[in-house]
């Protein structure tokens, strides 16, 4: 692969992007501003804290950015960027004289057509580029940038996770990170999809599905046979994923939730199959996520989320580096990038819902923070709207956390009853938060007050909570966001009048399903690569995906006739409001067809209809392109069916 050289100071692209966009009154904020690609999409600094790696997009061209920290601020930064129409994806230092880029690549052949991804190696001056892992000419080669171990005790190579005929049966390779050359140390099982190895750099855990059950194996340390150290029905919200070994070869550090509250962060020990020390846990919420030194392989902190994100240290030396980036930055969500080995520096991000994002390098021996990115450079606070954490409760008495924002300079008491745009999380194993989310800001920058909020089967809470939404689609699910809008109303924030509700994905369905079950109380319904028919849908997910992608939703063979009777597609002559219907050609999460014979069947009854095809774009809209021309055209049905 061709990497071509450019000589230019970062920090000066970075400063024409801090003063390029002059701040404008909510209402005339382009479109543009909300669906530029994110500025900066990573950053990494070397083990000893010298370089800084960054992927930052300039004309729209996606860059690789190495700066010599040690260096005077006026010397020229290294900028590199891949050949072809690629880009990067993310960076991981390897060593010091060594990086690991992940380059995604656009895959439609032979009746394929996704989105994969590579690894290549370089050294900081961008000498001896070397890809990793070689095609092999199979169509489904597509995931081959995963790193299981970077070998710290080994400066020539790493192990990673390669995928040669089945991308859910990777095998395991020990890569030479100069020459490419690789050779296979552990074969693939029909039950690993996820390899994990321990502090000598032995792979000695692997995790998968079977067609029935989640299963994890593990082997003893010197040995070759591998045995079952955990299973559970695939179906099953029972959680046990394995997070690192523990210097003891004998322990590992899992997150479960097989106390009965929400998930933590325990010792577990593998001879005893026992569960040894809860090290941390939050009691109304699960732990979303573990800060882990890739080189040491210590898990430095946990993070949860409450309304916000929130992280737990683990490591005093970070904990001690966080509280000072605090007191520098408050009122922020922090999120620590990249650690240098000695602790001098640090790589942080920071945001908000009003803030989509900067980077800053902070040097903890000097207590100073120095900028060098935004993720969104055209937008910055005073053009956005604050968003506020509430909580209402459901005609049975469940807790609902909600997130309401208004439009910015919008006074309550002078302009109660506001047009609304109710919005849905997509999964439905997910969950809304504070932070910055594009969509709502350009709704609320519209003049909408947009309403999110965590019914019952959202992820975050525990299982018990996910699993009052099991087989709840179109029933208590959709009955939460009912009770939400009703909230809304009573409170004086929304105009009865003038309520939109949209979603993507799960978000899709509970739009159209809204606008089928509750017909009176909204003026229109947009749904974005949206479910209309659970069936076939159902059908589509076991095969793609496994039993347990379905879980939440039913199975056929049981259900059939209620999942038709909460399929939208089935009572589309039950709706009586206009429908935007929106979905891309390329969704390999909800087909496209999902949409398409909605939209006929919309036509069949002659109900007030638009459908959006969105060529060659995903589930996600991976296109500023798509997304341009989806915010064009839900701004103007939404303008058309919530005006006076």
């Amino acid at each position: 692969m061709r990497i071509t050289r450019l000589a230019l100071i970062l920090l000066c692209l970075c400063t024409a992007y801090l003063h390029g966009a002059t701040p404008l009154r909510a209402q005339n904020i382009p479109i543009d501003y909300f669906t530029v690609p994110p500025q900066f999409l990573d950053a990494a600094l070397s083990p000893n804290g010298r370089f800084l790696a960054a992927i930052t997009i300039h004309q729209d061209r996606s860059l690789l950015a190495i700066t010599d920290l040690d260096a005077p601020l006026s010397t020229p930064s290294e900028l590199f960027e891949p050949g072809g129409n690629l880009g990067f994806r993310q960076v991981t230092w390897a060593s010091d004289n060594r990086l690991l880029i992940s380059v995604p690549i656009i895959m439609d052949k032979s009746g394929y057509r996704g989105f994969g991804t590579r690894l290549i190696a370089m050294s900081p001056r961008g000498e001896n580029v070397v890809e990793l892992v070689s095609p092999d000419g199979s169509d489904r080669n597509v995931v081959q940038d995963q790193i299981v171990d970077l070998l710290p005790h080994d400066s020539e190579h790493i192990l990673m996770s390669v995928a040669r005929s089945d991308p859910q049966k990777p095998e395991v390779h020990k890569v030479n990170i100069y020459t490419g050359k690789s050779k296979r140390i552990e074969n693939s099982q029909r039950d690993v999809s996820q390899w994990m190895s321990d502090h000598s750099g032995t792979v000695r855990l692997g995790s998968g599905f079977t067609k029935k059950d989640y299963v994890v194996k593990i082997r003893n340390p010197g040995q070759s046979a591998w045995k079952t150290l955990w299973r559970e029905p695939s179906t099953s919200t029972n959680l046990f994923a394995p997070i690192g070994f523990l210097n003891n070869p004998q322990k590992i550090l899992v997150a479960s939730n097989h106390e009965g509250g929400p998930s933590a962060l325990y010792q577990f020990d593998i001879p005893s199959k026992r569960f040894e020390t809860r090290i941390f846990g939050h009691p109304r919420v699960d732990i979303e996520s573990a800060l882990t030194d890739p080189i040491s392989k210590r898990v430095l902190g946990v993070e949860y989320v409450l309304d916000g994100s929130e992280m737990h240290y683990l490591d005093a030396t970070v904990a001690a580096i966080a509280d000072d980036l605090k007191k520098t930055l408050p009122d922020k969500h922090l999120r620590i990038e990249s650690i240098a080995a000695n602790g001098n520096r640090v790589i942080v991000y920071a945001g908000s819902p009003t803030d989509p994002g900067r980077y800053y390098i902070y040097d903890k021996y000097k207590h100073a923070l120095r900028e060098f990115g935004e993720v969104n450079p055209l937008l910055n606070e005073e053009m956005l709207s604050p968003m506020k954490a509430l909580t209402y409760r459901t005609r049975d008495g469940v807790r609902i956390a909600s997130y309401l924002t208004l439009p910015r300079g919008i006074d309550r008491t002078t302009h109660p009853f506001l047009p609304t745009v109710i919005l849905p999380h997509g999964g439905p194993t997910a969950r809304d938060q504070l932070r910055y989310d594009y969509q709502v800001q350009f709704l609320a920058s519209r003049g909408y007050a947009v309403f999110q909020m965590n019914f019952r089967g959202s992820s975050g809470y525990g299982s018990a909570f996910q699993e009052s939404g099991y087989g709840e689609w179109g029933q208590a699910m959709q009955d939460d966001i009912t009770d939400g809008v009703t909230w809304l109303v009573n409170q004086g924030i929304s105009d009865p009048n003038r309520i939109c509700i949209f979603g993507g994905s799960y978000g899709g369905y509970a739009a159209l399903m809204g606008a089928v079950k509750t017909p009176d109380l909204y003026r229109c319904a947009v749904s974005l690569n949206g479910v209309s028919d659970l069936p076939n849908m159902v059908s589509y997910a076991t095969k793609a995906l496994g039993a347990q992608s379905i879980a939440h939703i039913g199975n056929i063979r049981d259900d059939k006739k209620t999942l038709d009777e909460y399929s939208p597609l089935k009572r589309a002559d039950e709706i009586k409001v206009p429908v935007l219907l929106a979905a891309g050609t390329w969704d390999s999460v909800v087909p496209f067809e999902q949409s398409e014979d909605m939209a006929v069947a919309l036509k069949k009854a002659s109900k007030p209809y638009e459908f959006l095809v969105l060529e060659r774009t995903g589930h996600s809209l991976n296109s500023r392109r798509a997304r341009n021309r989806f915010l064009s055209e839900l701004e103007l049905f939404l303008a058309k069916n919530l005006t006076r």
